[in-house]
């Protein structure tokens, strides 16, 4: 079967023309590096933590184990490993175990762990910051991936066209922005196949080493190797050639390899392991909350993404159409395998990640349709520019003849039309999404913290933990030559005790208490922070707000009325120093004391004035009088608003009034405005069991507490 040039390019004879879709297909791709590099710098270096902290750091804490302890035999992992030994059956704690198990011991993506790790080795730099550097210049990959693949099935044009379209589009779930192990086996995937498709399927090194790649970056890419030798031995009819089945047949011995390597490698612990299912909870429900969870996808991100499905389809069928033959006959056999795998995907369940498989799956055929509108819109160009190349704008005879002529300069414009609304549709849902990119957990964790535990603790110390961000921050600093307690995965377990009642256990590494606030007890921790948005509202959609109280370890002020800081240990409160950052605008901060029976000094209010820009304490004198039990900070009003990173009394050194055991109580201005209290009480941050045990702070920079705990 011999393609041929596509019939879109043929009807653009003109030798010019054809190299300029040649140049096309560079713009395209030029146009998808840039407008997603631009996008993704808005959240990258706007925080410390890469977006999405929970998912990137359990990739990097796979990257400090492949650099410090490749068999998983570091005394953090091997206390885990002795905690997730006692088999359970409470969900929550079977939930716990499991996050433990894939964030921190499954090993499935080594190749993309080497990657960092060796960025950060050639740079000299720590794996956080390689990451973000890779992550920035990732649509680099994505992009060439993607328009190779498409120039394979359509041509360069089409390619040049869908691929500057895809720079706007959003895909459902992960999408394609985001850096990480599937995603970058998905671009190396369509890499391998357009070689394949290039090569008429006689690809064998292009399949082989392909296959060796993508089963080390992420099993996901076990399937498409899969498809890539599927694609070898069908979309040209049966292969004739020996060198053909060789690289058909060393692909699927190298995935077999991968398959029996996840099921016996203990250490590391390679691949998946499955995902129990919730209370209640079976097979047959999982799948139809995966179904669900499709419609939601789709619904969200529509706009972004086809933005008109009868518009865009139609356009690709109309792409189809104006095809060769041969290239038509081979886009069939392409859509059918691409069509049986991604239905098969639907039945494969992942209970705590619906629909997960089937969305990763989705982006080669989206791709694939929008290859199609190229090809249509590439086409209706040719024959418009021939069309007034030879006739103008004045001839035919009657109303019908002028239509039957100047039919492709009407449907180039609608077509043109259409892309130019997909491009604003999608800038518009970069805007809502590199805004969530930023803000979704919105924690700032200081390194200070780690490196003063490796400094004052003994490898046999253990630190106990309670979320699945801090304690992966911790390890990708050198943590995990420490022991580690992972509480929640042994809360009101038999085993419990066994493990708080240890001496060595020395240390605690915490939320702090503006972010574990009364607002998030009940949830798991995944549920604490802002949904993703909605490009379109859907009922079935649950959106969800951040529930901490602090947003990057500060209280913005211009959401609440006003912040009472009262101290427990029954001292007369002198002075006092404010923490103020965020200041785009000069402001006052004014500061009302409280006297002991609970009554405001209005009159008695300390103002300070701060000019726009500066960050730091701000120190403000008290009322020289005994009868001082606390303060009220005010909420500002309009353009003098700023945010509250720390509180202290008379000599305290660090962010919050650990020492005073303070409490503090904000009163929301918005939203759910019941009062929110948290205590500066280190005790009360701990399990009862440790109630015996004395404490003290070491260091509460950022979101997270770094907490001393005294031996028995």
């Amino acid at each position: 079967m011999t393609l041929g040039k596509p019939a879109s390019e043929g009807e653009c004879g003109d030798r010019h023309v054809i190299l300029a879709s040649k140049g096309l297909l560079v713009l395209g791709l030029l146009i998808y590096v840039t407008v997603q590099a631009a996008f993704l710098s808005g959240c990258l270096w706007t925080r410390d933590l890469p977006p999405e902290p929970d998912d990137s750091l359990a990739y990097l804490t796979k990257t400090a184990q492949m650099d410090e302890c490749f068999f998983q035999d570091c005394e953090a992992l091997k206390d885990l490993r002795a905690q997730m030994a006692f088999r359970g059956t409470d969900p929550a704690i079977v939930g716990h175990r499991t996050q433990i198990v894939g964030r921190v011991f499954q090993v499935y993506h080594p190749l993309f762990s080497a990657m960092i790790l060796g960025v950060a080795k050639a740079l000299s730099t720590d794996t956080i910051t390689a990451y973000k550097l890779l992550w920035q210049i990732s649509p680099l990959l994505m992009g060439l991936g993607t328009a190779l693949w498409i120039n394979a099935l359509w041509g360069p044009a089409a390619a040049g066209i869908a691929t500057a379209m895809l720079a706007f589009s959003i895909f459902p779930n992960t999408g394609l922005h985001y850096f990480v192990p599937a995603n970058t086996a998905l671009a190396l995937a369509l890499i391998v196949w357009a070689g394949i498709l290039a090569r008429k399927g006689d690809a064998p090194l292009t399949l082989v080493l392909g296959t060796l790649v993508l089963v080390s970056i992420h099993p996901i890419g076990r399937i498409y190797a899969v498809i890539g030798a599927v694609m070898a031995a069908t979309v040209w009819g049966i292969p004739k050639k020996q060198t053909t089945w060789a690289g058909i047949i060393g692909c699927v011995l190298i995935v077999t390899a991968a398959f029996v390597a996840s099921a016996t490698v203990e250490r590391p612990m390679l691949g998946f392991r499955p995902e129990p299912y919730g209370s209640g909870q079976g097979y047959i429900s999982a799948l139809g909350q995966s179904l669900v969870e499709i419609g939601i996808q789709f619904k969200r991100t529509e706009p972004a993404l086809v933005r008109s499905p009868v518009v865009f389809f139609g356009a690709a069928v109309c792409g189809f159409l104006i095809m060769s033959a041969a290239r038509q006959t081979m886009l069939l056999r392409v859509i059918a395998i691409l069509s049986v795998f991604l239905a098969t995907s639907l039945f494969y369940v992942l209970p705590r990640h619906p629909a997960d498989l089937f969305m990763r799956m989705l982006p080669p055929m989206s791709a694939l349709f929008f290859g199609g509108v190229g090809a249509a819109t590439w086409f209706t160009f040719c024959q418009s520019r021939a069309v007034l190349r030879r006739y103008g704008l004045a001839k035919g005879d009657g109303q019908a003849s002028r239509i039957a002529l100047y039919w492709p300069i009407a449907a180039f414009t609608v077509l043109a039309a259409f892309t130019l609304h997909i491009v604003l549709s999608g800038v518009e849902g970069w805007v809502v999404l590199t805004q969530h990119m930023r803000d979704r957990q919105s924690i700032e964790l200081s390194r200070s913290q780690p490196e003063r535990l490796l400094s004052e603790s003994v490898p046999q110390n253990k630190v106990l933990y309670e979320s699945i961000i801090i304690m992966p921050f911790y390890f990708v600093n050198g943590a995990m030559s420490r022991g580690a307690v992972f509480y929640p995965a042994i809360r009101g377990t038999p085993v419990e005790g066994e493990w708080l009642n240890n001496p060595h256990l020395r240390y605690a590494a915490l939320y702090n208490p503006t972010v574990a606030t009364r607002r998030v007890e009940g949830f798991e921790e995944d549920e604490w922070w802002q949904a993703r948005p909605s490009l379109r509202y859907s009922a079935l959609d649950r959106q969800r707000p951040d529930r901490t109280l602090s947003v990057n370890a500060r209280i913005p002020m211009a959401r609440v009325t006003w912040a009472q800081i009262e101290p427990r240990d029954g001292r007369t409160v002198q002075s006092v120093e404010v923490f103020v950052d965020d200041l785009v605008a000069d402001a006052r901060v004014e500061v009302v004391p409280v006297d002991r029976s609970g009554t405001l000094a209005h009159h008695e209010t300390v103002t300070a004035h701060v000019r726009a820009g500066r960050t730091g304490w701000v120190r403000m004198q008290l009322p020289d009088r005994d009868s001082l039990k606390g303060i009220r900070i005010l909420g500002p009003q309009g353009r003098g608003a700023y945010s509250l990173g720390g509180v202290r009394f008379d000599g305290d050194r660090l962010r919050w009034p650990w020492n005073s055991k303070a409490d503090m109580t904000v009163q929301p201005r918005a939203g759910d405005t019941a009062p929110v209290t948290v205590s500066f009480d280190p005790q009360k941050l701990l399990p009862p069991l440790l109630s015996n045990r004395k404490v003290s702070v070491l260091d509460d920079e950022g979101s997270s507490v770094l907490i001393r705990i005294d031996p028995p």
